[in-house]
């Protein structure tokens, strides 16, 4: 019975109390992440369309994330990263509480009208989408700052933490189960979103979608609470017996230029940063495309945010199975199995998905079969984003972050920050432009398909090949060499 016990919870008696803290820790981070994600896609999607967040990332997300990256890095050699992190989740959450109690309400009082209309005739055809998103600015910032909370809070800050004083043995045992812990979050997070996403009558009135995002944003400012505390709880017992830096404050002064630098100057930054990049692309390359279907059968906010809590459920509960398949590879087998499976994936459903696009292109025989074509395209791409993400959690994240374990503090520090923040930020807005370019040029994905069949290929054996040569080359690994 205990060594059953063990190989579901790998976690020594003497660990509990930090284990469950930065688990709790976990937890509320990523239910913050889910529902900030899901409704910044309903908000954008159904306001602008789907390609609207292809020039988003690309004109909005990247240039703050830029600025944010060249803070953290400033912020970096004068503050403790507690500090840094309750700074950042004070500051998005003062936007979040804004945009729901404040922009919403008085909505046409913020929106500058008459410029947009002037702008709208300015610009050509294909670029008004751009004047949009000047024009509903409020929508624009929230899902800026939505994205900053995945990268930043979670990506970054969440996992530097961990990385300061887990130890690398300890982390090939706890990394994976945090992965459930994030599943739970998913799946408590979609409840919440299947529940409110329904129409909902109040004496004798529909609540409205004004509403519903004042009560999100509730939740995420007490999500937001507890983590802060979280963190300080941990922070200052300093749980644990590591003689590691605790407080991750860098010794080197390294400015945003000398930041950079590092990734010439470190090789595993640079594979870790191909990863990251691979990882990035072929998700959102995916993803925009599944949604651009999966709009069709959608009329409203909230109905888009019933349909993505509903999948955020089925995310969560994927990871949860995944993650005991994880947590067994990295301790019994290798990195190298843990850090290609996600690749692989992401190389078969991609050619699956576009292929299937393409035979939609090419045109069917009858509308029976052309529906449930399309159907099969919404499976595919339904696959994608619920086991795309599990992975993520399972097995990309938790080998990942085991390589910045015993690195020095600036590859932490710093060089985390421009993978995680950069790499991320620079992934997806890639993806955007390339995407932009098909919204301009071809008017949709359908009629560029080709382009998508040939790119997922090219960038998922790009992303393996640097798994491999960070293994062999910079991990001392093996064919037959253990993690643990």
């Amino acid at each position: 019975m205990a060594k059953s016990f063990n190989f579901f919870f790998p976690i020594n008696k003497q660990e509990y109390k930090l284990f469950f803290l930065l688990a709790s820790l976990m937890f509320v981070v990523i239910v913050n992440n889910t529902f900030l994600r899901n409704l910044k896609d309903s908000i954008m999607i159904m306001t602008n369309g789907v390609f609207s967040i292809a020039f988003i990332k690309a004109w909005c997300v990247l240039p703050v994330m830029v600025f944010f990256l060249f803070l953290y890095s400033k912020l970096c050699n004068i503050f403790t990263q507690r500090t840094i992190f309750i700074s950042f989740v004070i500051l998005l959450n003062m936007y979040f509480m804004f945009y729901s109690f404040v922009y919403l309400p008085y909505h046409d009082f913020f929106t500058p009208i008459q410029l947009a209309a002037k702008l709208q005739t300015a610009f050509p055809e294909r670029l008004t989408l751009l004047v949009q998103l000047f024009e509903h600015w409020g929508h624009t910032l929230f899902f800026v700052f939505a994205e900053l909370w995945g990268s930043l809070i979670i990506s970054l800050l969440f996992w530097q933490f961990c990385n300061s004083f887990i130890e690398k043995e300890q982390a090939t045992r706890m990394y994976p189960i945090f992965g459930q812990i994030a599943d739970i979050g998913m799946v408590t997070a979609g409840l919440f979103l299947v529940l409110q996403g329904k129409d909902h009558v109040f004496g004798n009135v529909l609540v409205s979608w004004d509403h519903k995002m004042r009560f999100f944003s509730g939740l995420i400012l007490c999500f937001s609470v507890v983590s802060i505390y979280l963190y300080n709880l941990i922070f200052k017992k300093n749980l644990t017996s590591s003689t590691k830096n605790f407080s991750m404050k860098s010794k080197t002064k390294l400015n945003f230029k000398e930041s950079f630098q590092m990734l010439v100057r470190d090789p595993r930054a640079r594979q870790l940063l191909i990863m990251v990049f691979g990882f990035t692309i072929a998700n959102n390359l995916i993803d925009i495309g599944w949604k651009s279907q999966l709009q069709q059968f959608c009329s409203t906010k909230s109905e888009f945010v019933k349909v993505m809590g509903y999948f955020s459920i089925c995310t969560g509960f994927s990871t949860i199975c995944l993650t005991f398949v994880g947590s067994r590879i990295l301790r019994k087998k290798n990195w190298l199995i843990c850090a290609s499976v996600t690749p692989i994936f992401f190389l078969v459903i991609g050619t699956l998905f576009f292929g299937l696009l393409l035979v939609k292109k090419v045109g069917v025989s009858s509308d029976q079969l052309s529906d449930f074509l399309l159907i099969l395209i919404i499976t595919v791409g339904s696959l994608q984003n619920i086991f795309g993400k599990a992975l993520k959690f399972s097995l990309f994240d938790p080998s990942k972050e085991i390589v910045f374990i015993d690195s020095d503090i600036e590859l932490k520090t710093k060089g985390k920050a421009v993978i995680d923040l950069f790499g991320v930020r620079a992934g997806k807005s890639m993806s955007s432009i390339f995407n932009q370019y098909v919204a301009l040029v071809y008017g949709s994905i359908e009629m560029a398909v080709g382009y998508y069949l040939f790119i997922i290929p090219l960038l998922t054996f790009a992303w393996i090949n640097a798994t491999r040569e960070l293994y062999y080359k910079h991990l001392g690994g093996n064919t037959s060499e253990k993690v643990s």
